[in-house]
Protein backbone atom coordinates (compact mmCIF):
# COMPACT_ATOMS: atom_id res chain seq x y z
CA UNK A 1 0.00 0.00 0.00
CA UNK A 2 1.29 3.00 -0.54
CA UNK A 3 0.32 7.05 0.32
CA UNK A 4 2.51 9.68 -1.12
CA UNK A 5 6.41 8.52 0.27
CA UNK A 6 4.64 6.13 2.53
CA UNK A 7 4.95 2.13 1.96
CA UNK A 8 3.53 -0.50 3.69
CA UNK A 9 3.98 -3.89 2.78
CA UNK A 10 2.36 -7.38 3.60
CA UNK A 11 -1.05 -5.66 5.12
CA UNK A 12 -5.10 -6.44 5.13
CA UNK A 13 -7.21 -3.94 4.37
CA UNK A 14 -10.58 -4.90 5.12
CA UNK A 15 -12.69 -5.08 2.50
CA UNK A 16 -9.90 -4.64 -0.52
CA UNK A 17 -7.63 -7.08 -0.04
CA UNK A 18 -10.08 -9.28 1.87
CA UNK A 19 -13.27 -10.27 2.10
CA UNK A 20 -15.41 -12.78 4.15
CA UNK A 21 -18.75 -12.63 5.40
CA UNK A 22 -18.57 -13.92 8.88
CA UNK A 23 -15.63 -11.22 9.79
CA UNK A 24 -16.16 -7.47 10.53
CA UNK A 25 -14.40 -5.18 8.62
CA UNK A 26 -11.84 -3.07 9.63
CA UNK A 27 -12.99 -0.04 6.97
CA UNK A 28 -10.97 0.65 3.48
CA UNK A 29 -8.33 3.11 5.16
CA UNK A 30 -7.20 0.04 7.27
CA UNK A 31 -7.30 2.77 10.62
CA UNK A 32 -9.51 0.22 12.50
CA UNK A 33 -7.97 -0.26 15.88
CA UNK A 34 -5.51 -2.62 16.47
CA UNK A 35 -8.47 -4.64 18.34
CA UNK A 36 -10.36 -5.10 15.07
CA UNK A 37 -7.58 -6.64 13.46
CA UNK A 38 -7.11 -8.98 16.35
CA UNK A 39 -10.93 -10.40 15.91
CA UNK A 40 -10.49 -10.70 12.54
CA UNK A 41 -7.68 -12.66 12.94
CA UNK A 42 -9.29 -14.57 15.79
CA UNK A 43 -12.79 -15.16 13.62
CA UNK A 44 -11.02 -15.71 9.78
CA UNK A 45 -6.67 -16.69 10.44
CA UNK A 46 -4.74 -17.02 7.70
CA UNK A 47 -0.88 -17.74 7.39
CA UNK A 48 -0.46 -16.19 4.02
CA UNK A 49 -1.77 -12.67 5.59
CA UNK A 50 -0.24 -10.11 8.26
CA UNK A 51 -1.86 -9.50 10.98
CA UNK A 52 -1.44 -5.77 11.07
CA UNK A 53 -3.32 -2.86 9.46
CA UNK A 54 -2.13 -0.10 7.50
CA UNK A 55 -1.32 2.22 10.16
CA UNK A 56 0.39 -0.79 12.62
CA UNK A 57 2.21 -1.70 9.51
CA UNK A 58 3.88 1.76 8.77
CA UNK A 59 4.55 2.24 13.16
CA UNK A 60 6.13 -1.17 13.17
CA UNK A 61 8.69 -0.63 10.31
CA UNK A 62 9.28 3.03 12.07
CA UNK A 63 7.70 5.09 8.81
CA UNK A 64 5.59 6.66 11.59
CA UNK A 65 6.40 7.90 14.95
CA UNK A 66 3.24 8.73 16.25
CA UNK A 67 0.07 6.31 16.87
CA UNK A 68 -2.40 8.70 15.70
CA UNK A 69 -4.12 10.18 12.58
CA UNK A 70 -5.88 12.92 11.95
CA UNK A 71 -9.33 13.44 9.81
CA UNK A 72 -10.58 16.55 8.52
CA UNK A 73 -13.57 16.34 5.76
CA UNK A 74 -14.85 19.50 4.49
CA UNK A 75 -18.49 19.37 2.89
CA UNK A 76 -17.27 22.57 0.24
CA UNK A 77 -13.63 21.78 -0.40
CA UNK A 78 -11.30 18.82 -0.42
CA UNK A 79 -10.88 17.32 3.05
CA UNK A 80 -7.27 16.15 4.69
CA UNK A 81 -5.78 12.72 6.39
CA UNK A 82 -2.64 13.13 8.21
CA UNK A 83 -0.75 9.70 9.55
CA UNK A 84 1.00 10.33 12.62
CA UNK A 85 1.90 13.68 14.70
CA UNK A 86 -1.66 15.56 15.07
CA UNK A 87 -1.19 19.32 13.72
CA UNK A 88 -0.34 21.62 16.53
CA UNK A 89 -2.49 24.42 14.43
CA UNK A 90 -5.95 21.78 15.54
CA UNK A 91 -4.14 20.52 19.15
CA UNK A 92 -4.44 24.25 19.76
CA UNK A 93 -8.10 24.75 19.79
CA UNK A 94 -9.36 20.41 20.32
CA UNK A 95 -11.14 18.96 23.34
CA UNK A 96 -11.04 15.10 23.76
CA UNK A 97 -12.56 12.48 25.57
CA UNK A 98 -12.21 8.70 25.82
CA UNK A 99 -12.75 6.08 23.25
CA UNK A 100 -13.47 2.38 23.64
CA UNK A 101 -12.29 -0.12 20.84
CA UNK A 102 -13.05 -3.66 22.84
CA UNK A 103 -15.50 -4.32 20.07
CA UNK A 104 -13.12 -2.92 17.16
CA UNK A 105 -14.67 0.07 16.60
CA UNK A 106 -13.71 3.81 18.03
CA UNK A 107 -17.02 4.34 20.60
CA UNK A 108 -17.72 7.42 22.46
CA UNK A 109 -20.85 7.35 24.79
CA UNK A 110 -23.48 9.57 24.39
CA UNK A 111 -25.24 10.54 27.34
CA UNK A 112 -28.00 12.89 25.81
CA UNK A 113 -29.27 13.17 22.42
CA UNK A 114 -31.44 16.41 21.52
CA UNK A 115 -32.71 18.20 18.14
CA UNK A 116 -33.06 21.73 19.38
CA UNK A 117 -34.08 21.49 22.64
CA UNK A 118 -35.93 18.79 22.56
CA UNK A 119 -34.95 15.52 24.06
CA UNK A 120 -34.74 12.35 22.07
CA UNK A 121 -32.33 10.07 24.22
CA UNK A 122 -31.46 10.66 27.74
CA UNK A 123 -28.77 7.56 29.01
CA UNK A 124 -30.44 5.38 31.64
CA UNK A 125 -28.89 2.88 34.39
CA UNK A 126 -28.64 -0.33 33.43
CA UNK A 127 -30.71 -2.25 35.98
CA UNK A 128 -30.13 -5.57 36.89
CA UNK A 129 -31.65 -8.42 35.28
CA UNK A 130 -35.07 -9.37 36.29
CA UNK A 131 -35.41 -13.48 37.51
CA UNK A 132 -36.58 -15.66 34.91
CA UNK A 133 -40.11 -16.01 34.70
CA UNK A 134 -42.22 -19.65 34.75
CA UNK A 135 -42.27 -21.78 31.82
CA UNK A 136 -45.32 -19.93 29.53
CA UNK A 137 -48.57 -21.53 29.19
CA UNK A 138 -48.81 -20.12 25.51
CA UNK A 139 -46.39 -18.03 22.88
CA UNK A 140 -44.44 -15.77 24.73
CA UNK A 141 -44.42 -12.03 23.43
CA UNK A 142 -41.74 -10.69 22.04
CA UNK A 143 -39.36 -8.15 23.58
CA UNK A 144 -40.70 -4.70 22.81
CA UNK A 145 -38.28 -2.33 21.22
CA UNK A 146 -40.29 0.54 20.41
CA UNK A 147 -38.71 3.00 23.21
CA UNK A 148 -34.86 3.73 23.52
CA UNK A 149 -32.08 1.24 24.75
CA UNK A 150 -30.43 2.49 27.98
CA UNK A 151 -26.75 2.59 26.74
CA UNK A 152 -26.21 4.38 23.33
CA UNK A 153 -22.33 4.60 21.50
CA UNK A 154 -21.51 6.52 19.00
CA UNK A 155 -19.13 4.84 16.39
CA UNK A 156 -16.87 7.39 14.57
CA UNK A 157 -16.68 6.07 10.90
CA UNK A 158 -15.32 8.20 8.28
CA UNK A 159 -16.33 5.40 5.86
CA UNK A 160 -20.06 6.07 6.33
CA UNK A 161 -22.20 8.68 4.17
CA UNK A 162 -24.67 9.01 6.35
CA UNK A 163 -25.66 8.84 10.32
CA UNK A 164 -27.17 5.48 11.01
CA UNK A 165 -29.15 4.75 14.11
CA UNK A 166 -31.37 1.97 15.55
CA UNK A 167 -35.33 2.19 14.41
CA UNK A 168 -36.53 2.76 17.77
CA UNK A 169 -33.96 6.24 18.56
CA UNK A 170 -35.00 7.60 15.16
CA UNK A 171 -38.29 7.08 15.37
CA UNK A 172 -38.24 9.13 18.46
CA UNK A 173 -35.97 11.85 16.69
CA UNK A 174 -38.86 12.40 14.41
CA UNK A 175 -41.50 12.31 16.86
CA UNK A 176 -39.09 14.85 19.02
CA UNK A 177 -38.30 16.97 15.50
CA UNK A 178 -41.92 17.10 15.16
CA UNK A 179 -41.97 18.77 18.72
CA UNK A 180 -39.42 21.10 17.76
CA UNK A 181 -40.25 22.66 14.70
CA UNK A 182 -44.02 22.00 14.22
CA UNK A 183 -45.35 22.28 17.52
CA UNK A 184 -43.11 25.49 18.79
CA UNK A 185 -44.94 28.78 18.83
CA UNK A 186 -43.96 31.09 17.53
CA UNK A 187 -42.52 29.61 14.69
CA UNK A 188 -39.12 29.96 14.21
CA UNK A 189 -38.58 29.05 10.49
CA UNK A 190 -39.58 30.83 7.02
CA UNK A 191 -42.72 29.83 5.16
CA UNK A 192 -42.36 27.59 1.99
CA UNK A 193 -39.46 25.26 3.13
CA UNK A 194 -38.75 21.84 4.42
CA UNK A 195 -40.34 23.19 7.85
CA UNK A 196 -43.53 24.21 5.65
CA UNK A 197 -43.71 21.11 4.00
CA UNK A 198 -42.74 18.74 6.89
CA UNK A 199 -45.26 20.43 9.18
CA UNK A 200 -48.35 20.38 6.71
CA UNK A 201 -49.54 16.67 7.20
CA UNK A 202 -47.87 13.41 8.97
CA UNK A 203 -47.70 11.97 6.00
CA UNK A 204 -45.32 14.63 4.57
CA UNK A 205 -42.81 14.32 8.39
CA UNK A 206 -43.32 10.55 7.38
CA UNK A 207 -42.43 10.99 3.96
CA UNK A 208 -39.41 12.83 5.21
CA UNK A 209 -37.98 10.32 7.58
CA UNK A 210 -38.59 7.40 4.90
CA UNK A 211 -35.69 9.31 3.10
CA UNK A 212 -37.42 10.35 -0.11
CA UNK A 213 -35.96 13.36 -2.11
CA UNK A 214 -37.53 16.76 -1.32
CA UNK A 215 -37.48 19.19 -4.13
CA UNK A 216 -38.16 22.50 -5.56
CA UNK A 217 -39.61 24.68 -2.46
CA UNK A 218 -40.00 21.92 0.01
CA UNK A 219 -36.38 22.06 0.24
CA UNK A 220 -35.69 25.49 0.50
CA UNK A 221 -34.71 27.46 4.14
CA UNK A 222 -32.64 24.46 5.57
CA UNK A 223 -31.29 26.60 7.87
CA UNK A 224 -34.05 27.53 9.90
CA UNK A 225 -33.84 23.99 11.37
CA UNK A 226 -32.67 23.25 14.38
CA UNK A 227 -29.16 21.15 14.68
CA UNK A 228 -29.03 17.23 16.04
CA UNK A 229 -26.84 17.61 19.05
CA UNK A 230 -25.39 14.43 20.76
CA UNK A 231 -24.20 15.10 24.30
CA UNK A 232 -21.11 12.58 25.12
CA UNK A 233 -19.77 11.70 28.70
CA UNK A 234 -18.59 14.61 30.51
CA UNK A 235 -20.82 17.52 29.03
CA UNK A 236 -19.37 18.06 25.55
CA UNK A 237 -21.86 18.49 22.90
CA UNK A 238 -21.23 17.18 18.82
CA UNK A 239 -23.55 19.64 16.66
CA UNK A 240 -24.77 18.22 13.57
CA UNK A 241 -26.13 21.10 11.78
CA UNK A 242 -29.43 21.06 9.63
CA UNK A 243 -27.86 21.37 6.36
CA UNK A 244 -26.04 18.63 7.04
CA UNK A 245 -28.41 16.27 7.97
CA UNK A 246 -30.97 16.86 5.19
CA UNK A 247 -28.13 16.55 2.39
CA UNK A 248 -28.27 18.09 -0.76
CA UNK A 249 -29.14 15.14 -3.92
CA UNK A 250 -27.87 17.77 -6.78
CA UNK A 251 -25.01 20.10 -7.73
CA UNK A 252 -28.15 23.07 -7.97
CA UNK A 253 -29.02 22.49 -4.32
CA UNK A 254 -32.81 22.11 -5.45
CA UNK A 255 -33.43 18.98 -4.39
CA UNK A 256 -32.08 17.12 -0.46
CA UNK A 257 -33.19 14.37 1.55
CA UNK A 258 -32.63 12.78 5.17
CA UNK A 259 -28.98 11.78 5.91
CA UNK A 260 -30.10 9.89 8.87
CA UNK A 261 -31.07 6.00 8.26
CA UNK A 262 -32.12 3.06 10.51
CA UNK A 263 -31.51 -0.19 11.31
CA UNK A 264 -32.96 -3.19 13.46
CA UNK A 265 -34.00 -1.69 17.16
CA UNK A 266 -31.79 -2.28 19.81
CA UNK A 267 -33.58 -2.90 23.51
CA UNK A 268 -30.38 -2.18 25.85
CA UNK A 269 -27.36 -1.34 24.25
CA UNK A 270 -27.32 0.65 20.28
CA UNK A 271 -25.17 2.04 18.51
CA UNK A 272 -24.83 5.04 16.05
CA UNK A 273 -22.60 5.68 13.40
CA UNK A 274 -21.76 9.07 12.89
CA UNK A 275 -20.16 9.53 9.65
CA UNK A 276 -19.80 11.88 6.99
CA UNK A 277 -22.62 14.02 8.51
CA UNK A 278 -21.25 14.55 11.46
CA UNK A 279 -17.46 14.40 11.24
CA UNK A 280 -17.81 17.44 8.11
CA UNK A 281 -18.47 19.33 10.47
CA UNK A 282 -15.36 18.75 12.51
CA UNK A 283 -11.76 17.97 12.35
CA UNK A 284 -11.31 14.49 14.43
CA UNK A 285 -8.24 13.70 15.89
CA UNK A 286 -7.46 9.93 17.08
CA UNK A 287 -4.55 9.41 19.92
CA UNK A 288 -4.73 5.50 19.89
CA UNK A 289 -1.65 5.97 22.56
CA UNK A 290 -3.93 7.36 24.89
CA UNK A 291 -7.60 5.62 23.43
CA UNK A 292 -8.77 9.30 23.20
CA UNK A 293 -11.01 10.95 20.21
CA UNK A 294 -10.30 14.84 19.93
CA UNK A 295 -12.65 17.14 17.87
CA UNK A 296 -12.56 20.97 16.29
CA UNK A 297 -15.52 22.71 15.39
CA UNK A 298 -15.41 23.83 11.55
CA UNK A 299 -11.78 24.08 10.93
CA UNK A 300 -9.42 24.90 8.31
CA UNK A 301 -8.36 21.65 6.85
CA UNK A 302 -4.50 22.03 7.37
CA UNK A 303 -2.67 20.93 3.79
CA UNK A 304 0.27 18.85 5.17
Amino acid sequence: VTIGKLVAHNVTVEGITRWNANMPLGGILGLAPSSMHTRRRSIAPSAKESNLSLLDALLQTGTLRENAFTVCLSPSKNGTLILGAMPTSLLKSAWFVPYDDQFGLYEVDIARIRIGNTTVFVKQPLEPPPPPPPPPRWPRRQLDNTKPPAIVVGVLDSGSNSIVMPRNIKNAFAKAFQREVCLTWPRRWRSGGVATFACSSESNLQFLFDGYVLSGKASQYVDDLPPLTLELEGGRNLHVPATSYLVEMDDEGTQRALSIVDIESAATRAMIILGAPMMENYAVLFERQEKRVGFVWQPNCPSS
